[in-house]
């Protein structure tokens, strides 16, 4: 193994967490919320960052959301690709800050690549970064802590990212959660990467929406723990993703996005496999009518939706292969296989220590990098 990862980020639902806030303040209030995202799917270094597709980007449909909640335009800031430099993501957000009175709330979103260097410390990747000197030209999760705790005033924060190794805004939060009332939603912990698909900012705007889906215990409201159990699954579904998720002592719990929408059926938010063109596809099912279900792709786009009959062998229960806690695998990284021992399961995701090596290297995998012993296997 290349290098050792310092650091890694638990999934943590503090449900027990006390709150010195006011009553009433368990409600998202979007008149009082400041929406800061950043969104970057083309750079500069393209040997070091690959650019993404610019068609039915995620990221705009959520800022689009959080307009149509309620949240006043001139208290949201969206900045993309090419204006989304390390200086522009530093001064824009300070620029934006030092607006927000106290009382307010601050959503951070970003989207795009993320990286970390040698240390351990985890990055945003500006437009204009580079690959081999990160720390000069990259934007740090230490430095945004820095900023906030410079300039923001008001009473909550919400930092949520899409992007490799962005589980590293936990590790600073939990650094500093004595300082602020805050909660982190990542895609993936602080020492694992993350997918270039759009599923877990599809998972925000599904709670955001008011998706039946994500309310679970179905009592017509959803909160920020259902939605941090929605995405942990999507993603655990859909990516093999462990996803990150932390809220400070002083954050209110439970936190209250608003309404959830009616499930069509029974069946609505179920997670199936669907055949098509010779590959079994994850698909979630999002309408039910009669004898029909109505499903989505997960990590592509709504246009590929569609309708599927109930009884049809086109579809089958998705059952990840589970092996025991405490059993030996194989398990696949940089393209060599490691004896490891299982830890934990969980959503069909294996956390796992290598055999051999120190515990820090200890991580969750998926289905398609584990695999029962065989002879000969890699230390």
């Amino acid at each position: 193994m290349k290098r050792i990862r310092l650091f890694f980020a638990l999934f943590t639902l503090s449900l027990t967490a006390t709150s010195f806030l006011s009553a009433g303040e368990n409600e998202w209030d979007p008149a009082r919320t400041w929406v800061f995202a950043v969104g970057i799917l083309e750079w500069e270094d393209s040997s070091s960052y690959v650019s993404f597709p610019q068609k039915n980007r995620k990221d705009a449909r959520l800022v689009e959301l959080f307009q149509e909640r309620g949240v006043p335009v001139d208290q949201i800031f969206f900045l993309k690709d090419s204006s989304a430099t390390q200086f522009a993501m530093e001064r824009k957000l300070v620029e934006f800050l030092e607006r927000i009175r106290p009382g307010d709330s601050l959503f951070y979103y970003f989207a795009g690549h993320g990286d970390r260097d040698e240390s351990g410390r985890g990055y945003f990747i500006p437009h204009d970064a580079r690959g081999d000197s990160l720390s000069e030209t990259a934007f740090s999760h230490a430095r945004l802590f820095e900023l906030l705790e410079h300039h923001f005033r008001g009473s909550r924060i919400f930092l949520t990212a899409d992007c490799c190794y962005s589980g590293g805004l936990v590790i600073e939060a939990r650094l500093r959660q004595k300082k602020f009332s805050v909660a982190c939603l990542t895609s993936a912990l602080s020492n694992a990467p993350s997918t270039g698909h759009w599923t877990f900012t599809e998972s925000l705007i599904d709670g955001l929406a008011g998706a039946a889906q994500v309310d679970g215990d179905e009592n017509g409201i959803i909160t920020l723990a259902e939605m941090a159990e929605y995405t942990a699954a999507e993603m655990a579904f859909g990516e093999e993703q462990y996803v990150g998720f932390f809220t400070s002592p002083t954050f209110t719990v439970p936190f209250e996005w608003g309404s959830a929408g009616k499930r069509s059926g029974d069946r609505v938010g179920e997670r199936l496999e669907v055949f098509w063109k010779k590959v079994w596809w994850k698909v979630r099912i999002i309408g039910q009518d009669r004898d029909r279900l109505q499903v989505h792709y997960l990590g592509w786009d709504e246009q590929w939706d569609e309708w599927i009959q109930g009884n049809s062998l086109r579809w089958r229960s998705y059952q990840p292969k589970v092996y025991p806690i405490g059993s030996e695998v194989e398990v696949l990284w940089e393209e060599r296989w490691y004896r490891a021992r299982i830890l934990r399961v969980e959503r069909g995701l294996h956390r796992i220590h290598y055999v051999g090596w120190p515990e820090i290297w200890d991580e969750w995998v998926g289905t398609q990098r584990i695999r029962s012993p065989s002879v000969g296997s890699k230390r």
